[in-house]
């Protein structure tokens, strides 16, 4: 719906308006939900290994709040530099009482990488 035919010679820019943003937001969307849902769970029944993708978070007013690029992975955190860790739970985000939070994604027996929230 939003591909233009390629036009030899023709310029096209970021953000130039030749295309309607909300509907490339929306095909990412759905791309994102289908590989998180449907194709990596399949290479994870496989054991085939992928890099996992690194949660995104901030704290407002002392709650974390955390975000995944592709739906269908859980995260954990730890607020003792990953001595233990804490299921995450999107609906309801915790209180926490530190300025640094290491955060991890998983996918059933799999972790990924760990990043660490430093606030100032």
């Amino acid at each position: 719906e939003w591909e233009l035919d390629f036009q030899p010679g023709h310029q096209y820019r970021y953000n130039d308006g030749q295309v309607d943003n909300a509907l490339v937001l929306r095909d990412f969307q759905r791309f994102t939900t289908v590989l998180g849902q449907r194709i990596l769970p399949r290479l994870d029944a496989k054991q085939i290994s992928y890099r996992m993708p690194l949660p995104g978070a901030r704290m407002i007013d002392g709650e974390l709040l955390v975000t995944m690029e592709i739906p269908g992975f859980g995260v954990e955190y730890s607020l003792d530099d990953g001595e233990t860790w804490n299921g995450y739970d999107f609906g309801v985000p915790p209180k926490v009482d530190t300025t640094s939070v290491v955060l991890r994604s998983t996918a059933g027996d799999r972790r990924g990488r760990s990043v660490v929230l430093v606030q100032p």
